[in-house]
């Protein structure tokens, strides 16, 4: 009978303290979104720096991760003022906003990288034709210019035969 009045006890002041339990987990709720928050604007800025060094137009894209940013002020500010729900919210549209730049950033990267790649191709490949080309041209010029000696000595010969 103890174990059941005990049990029965701790189930009643759980349920008292549970109210100041659950604010407390409110509290502490908007806080780890706006860090979340803050890590994904991190990715994303480093998202948008490599698709930038591959070439990439990021101009969208940093205006679309100073939105971010600017959602994640009014989070910090919402939070700083007690206003735990509004901190919530933004703190999950500035990570969401900050997601799709990220997301964003490497179709722009990997579309840069392909447009260098296929640049590079194109150049190699021109490089070859024109060797071939001017290989081709200088044996034909070489061939040409061999026939035309031939032929102007031939010409002399037959020259210097009917002179005699």
């Amino acid at each position: 009978m103890r174990l059941s009045a005990t049990f029965f006890l701790l189930l009643t002041l759980s349920c008292l303290f549970f109210p100041a339990f659950s604010s407390a987990t409110s509290v502490a709720g908007p806080r780890e979104l706006i860090l979340r928050a803050q890590s994904s604007i991190g990715m994303a800025y480093a998202g948008v720096v490599e698709a930038e060094k591959a070439g990439g137009d990021v101009s969208q894209l940093v205006t679309d991760l100073n939105g971010a940013l600017g959602t994640l002020d009014s989070a910090k500010r919402s939070y700083d003022a007690g206003d735990y729900d509004s901190a919530s919210r933004y703190a999950v549209e500035a990570e969401t906003q900050a997601l799709a730049v990220a997301d964003e950033a490497r179709i722009v990267r990997d579309e840069a990288s392909r447009r260098a790649f296929n640049l590079n191709v194109l150049i190699i490949i021109s490089v070859i034709a024109c060797l071939v080309a001017l290989s081709v041209f200088y044996h034909l010029g070489l061939r040409w210019l061999a026939d035309r000696r031939l032929r102007e000595t031939m010409k002399l010969r037959v020259k210097e035969g009917t002179t005699e």
